[in-house]
């Protein structure tokens, strides 16, 4: 039977896309921002041995979604709003919150014969 083991790993992969769809600009047009989207992700897990031949896995992942993304709002002269479905109908909207967060926690037996 060996010792515990545990590790950490870590990401946080950038990305950035252009909104614009073509390449040229007439000159009384204003280029879009890029919209830019961030991933933290941090893992860590432990595996600790409880027989000979069994052991318990941990896993625990937590990620931070950040992004720009200005797409999902509407742009009234009044200033940015929240998509509207429109106003003739039930009104839905659409907001989407530019932090998110989730985190997964996982535990496994596992049995070697």
């Amino acid at each position: 039977m060996t010792g515990a083991r545990a590790g950490p790993d870590s990401a946080e992969p950038v990305s950035a896309q252009p909104a614009d769809v073509h390449e040229a600009h007439p000159t009384t047009q204003v280029r879009t921002p890029e919209v830019t989207n961030r991933l933290t992700r941090i893992k860590f897990n432990a595996d600790y041995p409880v027989q000979k031949n069994a052991e318990v896995r941990f896993n625990v992942i937590h990620e931070r979604w950040k992004t720009d993304d200005w797409t999902w709002m509407m742009f009234p002269a009044t200033g940015p709003t929240p998509w509207a479905y429109g106003a003739a109908t039930d009104g839905t909207t659409v907001i989407s919150d530019p932090t998110q967060n989730s985190t997964f926690v996982g535990i496994r037996y596992v049995y070697k014969f």
